[in-house]
């Protein structure tokens, strides 16, 4: 395994479920910041100016490193477009508020569920809902069926249900990505993901993916990204190199994030159970504020994610997308989910 930079937060209590000791902080030197927002511009390298986020006084604050996530959802407006056939799908975000409704009008998508690796609905009551209704995956067994998202004052709640290969004819295992945007509309975090090149690692090999943002994205830059290298049962309460959380930003950091993704193995828990052939495999996951945010959780905040399957190369993608997108170029991002916070 590879040579990653730590860095531990104020506070060493783990926010949500489990606690691991935290890690030795390496050095950091200054190193420039990607803020490209468009594909096709060279990658600029300009200093960080990047404000601290305020303080919150509601979250207390556990140990985070710095060595390698963020989210967002849907209240269930994602289903097969066969149903919906005045829905735009190519240059829209998905805000989970139903669009006969003003925004406050959503009830707040807030639960504290078990992270067990089970989608009770009882837990899921208030989530945000995300469903891909599309044709069966042009990938047999890797699917996407169902995304659920919600938040309570210490940390973001994120369950996946869906399946991917662990070892597809002897190839690396397929992986689910799920790519965050913990501001979304400022002007932080990267979109040109092509700058995205660590190859050290199943899922850090998984998550080095060349997407495409449109203009349905808006103002996405992705911080951060959770993900797993061959859906399998798993009861780790931390990071390792099939399954995790991963920070890219800030670029600050030594080393460049961009090339040598960040772990976060504090504030953070994961369960997923693979119910072989049930086709109900779950991923659940959680990450507290202050991991997430490597600090306070500013007091207001918007979410934005989509999630993706892809090869073990980061290369290629089936037709499954949450949210819904445009199957036949799943590689091109026009919709992502969004969730404000506060």
């Amino acid at each position: 395994m590879k040579q990653r930079s730590l860095a531990l937060s104020a506070v060493a209590a783990c926010a949500v479920c489990a606690c691991v000791e935290g890690q030795p902080t390496l050095p950091r030197r200054d190193a420039t910041a990607d803020t490209a927002r468009e594909a096709s511009a060279p990658l600029p390298d300009v200093t960080s100016d990047r404000p601290s986020p305020p303080d919150d006084q509601s979250a207390p604050l556990p140990d985070v490193v710095d060595d390698r996530p963020t989210i967002a959802m849907d209240s269930g407006a994602d289903a097969n477009p066969d149903a919906n056939p005045d829905a735009t799908l190519d240059a829209r975000t998905d805000t989970g508020v139903p669009a006969d409704a003003a925004p406050d009008a959503a009830p707040a998508p807030r639960c504290t569920p078990a992270i067990d690796g089970t989608i009770s609905p009882a837990e899921y009551t208030a989530a945000l809902r995300a469903q891909n209704t599309t044709l069966p995956s042009a990938w047999g067994p890797n699917e996407l069926r169902e995304l659920y998202l919600c938040y309570d004052d210490r940390a973001l709640y994120l369950a996946v249900r869906g399946s991917v290969e662990t070892s597809p004819m002897g190839s690396p295992a397929n992986a689910i990505v799920v790519y965050i945007d913990r501001d979304y509309g400022s002007a932080t975090g990267i979109s040109l993901f092509s700058a995205l090149n660590d190859r050290s690692g199943a899922l850090d090999t998984a998550l080095s993916s060349a997407f495409t943002l449109t203009a349905g994205a808006g103002a996405f830059g992705v911080e951060g990204a959770f993900g797993v290298a061959g859906l399998r049962t798993i009861t780790s309460m931390s990071s390792d190199e099939t399954q995790g959380w991963r920070l890219f930003w800030p670029t600050t950091a030594v080393p460049d994030r961009r090339t040598n993704f960040a772990y976060v193995v504090t504030g953070v828990s994961t369960q997923c159970q693979d119910r072989a052939g049930t086709m109900d495999d779950v991923c659940e996951t959680s990450i507290a504020w202050t991991s997430l945010f490597e600090g306070p959780r500013p007091a207001t905040t918007t979410i934005a994610l989509f999630a993706r399957i892809v090869n073990g190369a980061g290369d290629n993608s089936p037709d499954q997308t949450l949210p819904f997108d445009m199957p036949a170029t799943p590689r091109s991002i026009s919709r992502v989910l969004t969730m404000p916070v506060r």
